[in-house]
């Protein structure tokens, strides 16, 4: 299952970067693979630790500000195969220094922040 992190800029509030910062029961999924978006083109950094089931990621632009909606990056897990119910991924706590953050010409710009729960069946 692939978990795609969508970024809705718009030309209000333009994107030159952001970092994300999610966390999720380990016992329930595992990460796979970080594969980088397409438009902020330089990725600043790509860590997940299953041990401690997060995933640290962020990259910008050095091309100009992205003003539409773009996957920032995608995010493949595996399901534990003893694991029933639902898993929940979620935005770490807005602080620092696991804070998600979305830039606009030096400021914060970031929106709502929501989890995503999956039904393990």
């Amino acid at each position: 299952m692939t978990v795609e992190i969508v970024v809705q800029a718009s030309p209000a509030s333009p994107v030159r970067a952001a970092q994300v910062f999610l966390n999720f029961d380990p016992a329930r999924l595992r990460v796979v693979r970080v594969q980088d978006g397409r438009y902020l083109e330089r990725p600043l950094q790509s860590d997940a630790d299953g041990s401690l089931g997060r995933v640290d990621y962020a990259a910008g632009t050095v091309r100009g500000n992205v003003d539409f909606p773009f996957v920032l990056a995608a995010v493949t897990f595996e399901v534990s195969r003893q694991s029933a119910g639902n898993a929940v991924i979620r935005f770490a706590p807005r602080q620092v220094p696991r804070q998600t953050k979305v830039i606009s010409d030096g400021f914060d710009v970031t929106g709502d922040l929501y989890p995503l729960t999956l039904e393990i069946g």
